[in-house]
């Protein structure tokens, strides 16, 4: 059972003596889900946190309880006494917050301090090891992907939930059938200011598309999803019988002067897909239509000039056959309104609801309920997003790097992407992008 408190934050009405969650790694993404931990401890679990620095190097608080250890893990003795630890404290759930390209030989390590029945969530990505994803799928450890789950935190914003609910009254009372959308995660910070220079070595593409690749998934990609609705003016639902994404364009680029190690790690992707929709008609025929998606990520990047320095493009529209539908990933909101969109947790910035689901769920309670979006991915379709992930990097790197100068507005650098032989003409932008704020 769960309610909300004034604040609109879940909270969970049982005891949660049973749970003991092990968070590995303190560092940015620790501190956004510190409310999450301290709810939960609240309410009866007992948390463990370990990084490999000691607690006196850590930016960020490790708090103080009866029910919290720490663990300092750099060093052998640190480790060793973890170990005895764990042994006799088996872990419910464990959430692994440490670098991409160290994820899944993280879980593998701490596999069997996690209870029979227990949970290990990774953030977004899965991992950056293609190969060994590729190799665990193919059933390396026959029991292990069933305890894995992927938390996206994007997917879990506040007004994702209503917005994919309401898709297909959307398209059968509103607007007409979905033809093309666009996807941005565009911020004005600097990899340097952030302090994420050793976190973005992976690039933008594994960072932030991760995140658009799970919307496309979610709104666009089962045969069933609700952004392939598709009924026709006497009332009739086509039937969807296949779905196929083709990655058909990508754009990278670099914005001068960047100090990531790696001179071929963007900061900067455009990506162009194509989704295939083959459907029936109203006689039985197969038919096919295509909806076109464009995904754009990047840093140090404006949404027009003179804007604000914490001014953030962070938004999904949808363009149906007679209007765009904008989804505010910062703010929760839809552009123009609809009544209908009334999300459940309007604040929820995917750090607190679903990590306190999360690391108090089973695996069947993560399955998810009738047109309610899990918490977590399954490790089947992180895969699948990683496979995506691995594809884009592909194409990109025969292209050759553009380059960009921080604080460049996104239509100066969508414009950049759409000369040089780069993303097709229907993508250049003809005005800002201040609407999408």
């Amino acid at each position: 059972m769960e309610s909300t408190n004034e604040t609109g934050n879940m909270v969970l009405s049982s005891t949660l003596s049973d749970i003991h969650a092990f968070w590995v790694g303190a560092g940015a993404l620790y501190n956004h889900c510190l409310p999450a931990l301290r709810s939960l401890y609240e309410q009866g679990a007992r948390i463990t946190i370990c990084d490999t620095r000691p607690r006196e190097e850590l930016r960020y608080e490790i708090p103080q309880g009866e029910r919290y250890e720490f663990f300092c893990v750099g060093k052998h003795e640190g480790r060793s006494a973890f170990r005895n630890f764990a042994r006799d404290n088996p872990f419910s759930h464990i959430y692994i917050g440490n670098w991409p390209d160290g994820h899944l030989p993280t879980a593998i390590r701490y596999a069997d301090f996690c209870t029979d029945g227990g949970i290990i969530i990774m953030a977004k990505p899965l991992d950056t090891n293609h190969q060994l994803i590729r190799s665990i799928a193919g059933g390396l450890f026959t029991d292990f992907p069933q305890k894995l789950f992927v938390h996206d935190h994007y997917r879990n914003k506040g007004g994702v939930q209503p917005l994919f609910n309401m898709l297909p009254s959307l398209i059968a009372n509103y607007a007409g059938r979905v033809n093309k959308f666009r996807a941005f995660l565009v911020e004005p910070q600097l990899i340097e200011d952030e302090g994420r220079l050793d976190a973005l070595e992976c690039g933008i593409i594994y960072d932030l598309h991760s995140h658009l690749f799970s919307h496309v998934q979610l709104f666009f990609l089962p045969e069933t999803a609700p952004g392939l609705t598709d009924v026709t003016i006497t009332g009739m639902s086509r039937e969807v019988t296949n779905v196929r994404m083709e990655i058909v364009q990508v754009v990278r680029a670099r914005y001068h002067r960047c100090e990531l190690v790696n001179p071929d790690v963007e900061t900067f992707a455009a990506i162009h897909i194509i989704l295939h929709v083959s459907f029936r008609d109203r006689y039985g025929r197969d038919r096919t239509r295509e909806i076109h998606g464009l995904l754009v990520a990047g840093k140090g990047i404006t949404a027009e000039r003179g804007a604000a320095s914490d001014v953030q493009i962070k938004a999904i529209e949808i363009f149906f056959e007679d209007k765009p539908v904008s989804l505010s990933l910062k703010r929760n909101t839809l552009t123009p309104n609809v009544p209908e969109f009334v999300p459940k947790h309007p604040q929820e910035n995917g750090y607190f609801v679903p990590i306190v689901e999360a690391l108090s769920s089973t695996r069947a309670d993560l399955n998810g309920r009738e047109k309610r979006i899990p918490p977590l991915m399954t490790f089947e379709e992180a895969a699948k997003n990683a496979d995506y992930l691995n594809e884009t990097l592909a194409i990109g790197r025969k292209n050759p790097m553009l380059y960009y100068h921080a604080g460049a507005t996104l239509a100066e650098v969508l414009n950049i992407c759409c000369s040089n032989d780069g993303l097709h003409e229907m993508w250049r932008p003809s005005t800002t992008f201040v609407n999408l704020l």
